[in-house]
């Protein structure tokens, strides 16, 4: 416990702390770049599907007689397009960790547009590929 306290003494564990917060910044922004500007349109959408039937009541976003086909379509792609903005914003912070742990500086930029390049399926792996040719599906290991 001694070495606990004599670390505490010079304020070891708040530097460090501020040290990754500093670093959390950077980290967030792949997340941001992608997040936002999907909120944003995810919100316009909700104006369109909602069709002039969304109301302020008691302080409150509400729908009032909306059909419910509108409003699961809109949140069906909105879900698909979440997760497909989550399978690039991922491995693109990742990468920026990766360039910390190795003292390189990785734009949030680069990193998503290398992550967007790595997504790619290559040609022997994708079964679009495979069905188009009519070969059968290969045995073995995936590549």
């Amino acid at each position: 416990m001694e070495h606990v306290e004599r670390l505490r003494q010079y304020g070891v564990p708040f530097r460090s702390y501020l040290d990754a917060g500093r670093h959390l910044v950077r980290l967030a922004l792949p997340g941001v770049l992608v997040h936002v500007p999907l909120a944003a349109l995810s919100l316009l959408a909700l104006t369109v599907a909602a069709g002039g039937s969304a109301a302020v009541v008691n302080q409150r976003f509400q729908l009032i007689g909306t059909s419910d086909a509108p409003i699961l379509i809109w949140t069906v792609v909105l879900a698909a397009v979440a997760l497909a903005g989550e399978i690039v914003v991922f491995p693109a912070t990742v990468i920026i960790a990766a360039g910390h742990l190795v003292d390189r500086h990785v734009a949030p930029i680069e990193a998503l547009r290398a992550t967007v390049r790595r997504l790619r399926p290559c040609s022997s792996c994708s079964w679009w590929a495979r069905w188009r040719s009519g070969r059968p599906r290969p045995r073995g290991p995936a590549c």
